[in-house]
Formats: structure tokens, C-alpha cells, sequence
């Protein structure tokens, strides 16, 4: 962390198959947001190349479990 091209996010093989990732910025916009069954993979990409320089956060959300992480964009 910083990121400035792509930001991968990786989740544990233990957790639920079906997973949601929301991403936001420090005012709280949503920006993007995906869902992916873990069954075909536990990682995924996301494209920052035209995002400005701040602060972001994803919302990782399972059945079990409910994490954020921050990131940091640089140029």
C-alpha cells in the first residue's frame, strides 16, 4: 500500500463461496461494487489507473465475516 494501477484483493479459501466487495471513497460514494463465488477463484482485481490520489476503502462482506481495508491511490 500505495496502490496506482490495480489492487488485488485475496480472500481466505475458509471463508463462504459466495462473497461481495464494495468499494468506496472517504465521502462514503460507492464506486464499485462485485460479487464472485470463490469456487473458481479467491482473487479479484480491480482497474485504479484513473482514480485520484486519496484514500479508498473496500467492504469485504461473506456470510461469517465483514472486513474493511484501506488503500491508499498514489500517482
Amino acid at each position: 500500500n500505495p496502490a496506482s494501477n490495480f489492487v488485488t484483493i485475496k480472500v481466505d479459501k475458509g471463508a463462504t463461496r459466495n462473497s461481495s466487495i464494495e468499494l468506496y471513497n472517504t465521502l462514503g460514494q460507492l464506486l464499485d461494487t462485485r460479487e464472485w463465488n470463490q469456487v473458481k477463484s479467491n482473487t479479484l482485481q480491480f482497474n485504479i489507473k484513473n482514480f485520484r490520489q486519496g484514500v479508498y476503502f473496500f467492504r469485504v462482506q461473506s456470510e461469517n465475516n465483514l472486513k474493511v481495508i484501506r488503500f491508499v491511490v498514489s500517482p
